[in-house]
């Protein structure tokens, strides 16, 4: 079969993966200009590295903590810590040199596109119809395909399938991610990691150095849902000094050689789906992503693999 998936996320990369295994040709769209989705790393001038987004993951499923298990068996992921406040046994995995590495690997041998704003998704004669515009260096063009699986958020989704499909009525919550790239090191946790409960505007600490993403000092802080979607659309100035301003006690002396700030709009999906992945009737047509699958990596993929073995049972 030709499949096209949307979105060169998690669940889009683990669809594609083993789409790829089972012989069937698949091609991957993304319109962000490297491959990952919240499998984020950003780089900063003094070499320093931060996780932009997701910041490690966990294993609960025997289906994942298999794939986990592969990973870090080919030295792809480590363990980071069992807890932040406490052991509690569940490995927390992070990526040497950040997670967006994780996202090359999973991509490596895929037919891979980024900088393509896929515009429609629609049903033809013969198959599933994916277009889109000229942009980034990009012409307009057109695939045809048996099949589409669709993983970016489901409201983006929704844009793109039109009036063709009704989607599930699926919201999410929204995190702005603050980065600061120090001059020394400070402690933030004997694990380098804090989740916080309490705290109005933060609610998680995350020091790349601890966990193996940076050799330099920075440090990664993700704002609360409520914080964020009172200040989403704020500038980047505004949104960043703020944040700055609860980070502070964290830092403690250290000096500040630089700040980049990650807005998430879809970082947390408010209901997650009774299905792995939603389709169409004439199953041409899947949904799939943490909406799905539930909101974690862990969801993510097994969402992606739901949605390539119900593509390859239809075949």
């Amino acid at each position: 079969m030709d499949v096209v998936v949307v979105g060169a996320g998690v669940t889009g990369l683990t669809a594609a993966r083993a789409l790829t295994d089972l012989g069937h040709r698949v091609t991957v769209f993304d319109k962000g200009r490297r491959v990952g989705g919240r499998l984020s790393t950003r780089v900063f001038a003094n070499g320093g590295r931060a996780d932009a987004g997701a910041q490690f993951f966990t294993a609960r499923s025997n289906e994942f903590a298999c794939a986990a298990s592969e990973w870090e068996a080919k030295g792809l992921v480590h363990e980071w810590c069992r807890g932040f406040s406490s052991n509690d046994g569940h490995p927390r995995y992070a990526v040497r040199g950040g997670m967006g590495q994780l996202a090359t690997a999973l991509a490596g041998g895929l037919d891979v596109t980024c900088s393509v704003h896929v515009e429609q998704i629609r049903v033809g004669a013969d198959g599933v119809i994916v277009t889109w515009p000229e942009a980034h260096g990009h012409g307009a063009g057109r695939v045809d395909a048996d099949a589409v699986i669709v993983t970016v958020p489901v409201p983006q989704a929704s844009v793109l399938l039109g009036s063709n499909v009704l989607v599930p009525p699926i919201s999410y919550l929204p995190t702005l991610s603050l980065m600061v790239a120090l001059d020394r090191s400070v402690e933030i946790s004997s694990s380098g990691g804090l989740q916080l409960v309490e705290d109005p505007v933060l609610s998680f600490v995350g020091d790349n150095h601890a966990k193996g993403t940076s050799v330099s000092s920075v440090i990664t802080f993700h704002s609360t849902s409520d914080f964020a979607a009172s200040r989403l659309d704020d500038p980047i100035s505004s949104i960043s000094d703020r944040l700055l301003r609860a980070a502070r006690p964290y830092l403690k002396r250290a000096s500040v050689l630089e700040t980049q700030l990650q807005r998430w709009r879809y970082a947390t999906p408010v209901e997650v789906f009774p299905k792995r992945t939603f389709s169409t009737e004439d199953g041409r047509i899947l949904l799939a992503g943490d909406a799905f699958g539930g909101p974690k990596i862990e969801g993510a993929f097994l969402s992606g693999m739901a949605a390539a073995d119900q593509i390859n049972r239809g075949a």
